[in-house]
């Protein structure tokens, strides 16, 4: 398993800034650990270089619509941390859960009743505010149950330069390859046509590996009896 130092030392070394077996001073470390946080910030904004989906429940108040989500939140808002991307959601009551939609802007803009009451909420609509998300619930519950949330779970960002790269396979690759390539204005270096293809076919296979994770989803004949289809087609404008 490869250090944060390691995985800089090798992106220098396809730049040519050092040779094999050189150590890097301390300062070009901790830049090239500033640039590495950089080039993971980004690729969690792409998402398909995410691989892994967290999931979370979030406690519903009786007729609150509106919660925010965030790491200071608290009850009856949502304390968590602000999801980048949130790729599925379920209302679960007791051990049951049946999935909602996840409303788009055009959607939501056409919901004449954004206050509507309902039993069973259908879907949420999350407005993409900073820095807690903003969530609503539709109908607003008028029954008991939960929100959980299927969300990206970012790549984490590297504290120091001593710290361990643990990835999935295909991932140490693209990262040194990558970070080779976004270290070369720092040296004033024209990136090698060899190390730019690298970066980026090692970064092409690590979305490719991602997009294979099955979507979320359960068969029409697999619930009976539910309370709404399992697949529920949001409409507008009520």
């Amino acid at each position: 398993m490869a250090t944060v130092r390691e995985l800089i030392a090798g992106s220098l070394r396809l730049l040519g800034v050092i040779q094999s077996g050189e150590g890097i001073p301390a300062e070009e470390a901790q830049d090239g650990l500033t640039v590495l946080n950089e080039l993971l910030d980004e690729w969690n904004a792409t998402g398909l270089a995410i691989h892994q989906v967290s999931e979370a429940n979030y406690s519903v108040t009786i007729g609150q619509g509106t919660y925010l989500l965030g790491a200071t939140e608290t009850a009856p808002n949502w304390t968590g941390p602000r999801p980048s991307k949130i790729v599925a959601a379920g209302w679960v009551v007791g051990t049951q859960e049946w999935p909602l939609q996840i409303i788009t802007p055009q959607d939501w803009q056409s919901v004449t009743l954004k206050n509507l009451a309902g039993s069973i909420p259908v879907g949420i609509y999350p407005a993409g505010s900073m820095p807690s998300e903003t969530i609503y619930v539709w109908p607003v519950p008028s029954s008991a149950g939960s929100v959980k949330l299927y969300t990206w779970k970012p790549l984490a960002s590297f504290a120091t330069v001593d710290d361990a790269v643990s990835l999935p396979p295909g991932y140490l690759k693209a990262l040194r390859f990558n970070l080779a390539v976004a270290l070369a204005p720092e040296y004033g270096i024209q990136v090698q046509p060899a190390v730019a293809m690298g970066a980026q076919e090692s970064l092409a296979q690590v979305k490719r590996q991602n997009t294979d994770i099955p979507k979320l989803g359960m068969d029409d004949g697999v619930v009976t009896g539910s309370r709404h289809s399992p697949r529920v087609e949001f409409m507008g404008g009520v």
